[in-house]
């Protein structure tokens, strides 16, 4: 004869979590997290370089005059709020122009920090 109790559900067992979801769920949540503590970074990355390259561009072009060109540069790091001598000009002249851009950023997580490094080289040719 079958058990009546057998085919209810358990009283115990209502609202149980696997430990497999709960893993799932925290490693999801620290994922999140740390994409969004590193997305503004990496955003704010490259629009820095495109406005260096784009500076580049016109150096070379335009044979821009180096008090507009460090007009230029503060504006750029005034914007992204980057650290002195961040932006570089190192050389200009006969249609190109190169700027070095290097600094770092420090993002913050909970339990450490993480030092973003930037090193870029931005060529400018002339047409």
């Amino acid at each position: 004869m079958r058990d009546p109790k057998s085919n209810a559900p358990r009283a115990g067992e209502q609202g149980a979590v696997s430990i497999k979801a709960v893993i799932s769920l925290s490693l999801a949540v620290a994922a999140l997290f740390v994409v969004i503590k590193i997305a503004p970074v990496y955003w704010d990355e490259t629009q820095v370089k495109h406005q260096v390259d784009e500076l580049a561009r016109i150096t070379a072009n335009q044979s821009l005059k180096p008090e507009r060109i460090t007009k230029r540069i503060e504006e750029i790091r005034g914007e992204f709020n980057l650290p002195e001598n961040s932006i570089t000009l190192t050389t200009s002249g006969n249609q190109t122009a190169q700027f070095a851009l290097k600094y770092t950023k420090t993002i913050d997580f909970i339990v450490s920090t993480y030092e973003w490094k930037v090193d870029y080289l931005a060529v400018g040719k002339g047409l």
